[in-house]
């Protein structure tokens, strides 16, 4: 989907993988060159900037619930709207 950008952000990345804030800009820049919707991904830098390398609280058990639950609540959407080829609610 991203062409030869994509293949460069990652080098570019992977590149400046020891220096953080060159990483951060040369990943503004990239992302920023790119074509429409691409560009917004700029703004998961002033994420990445904030990481500090360790793991934050491990809450598995609350995922293994999240996941099935909001595709449930995605499906009883789609059935209320009509649009989940059943008649709607």
């Amino acid at each position: 989907d991203y062409d030869f950008k994509g293949i460069l952000a990652i080098t570019v990345l992977y590149l400046f993988r020891n220096r953080k804030k060159a990483q951060m800009w040369a990943g503004v820049i990239i992302f920023l060159l790119m074509d429409s919707l691409e560009m917004f991904a700029a703004l998961s830098f002033i994420l990445i900037w904030f990481y500090n390398g360790t793991r934050g609280r491990q809450n598995k058990y609350f995922f293994y619930l999240f996941y099935p639950a909001h595709l449930l609540l995605l499906w009883l959407v789609c059935v209320a709207m009509g649009i989940a080829g059943i008649p709607a609610i």
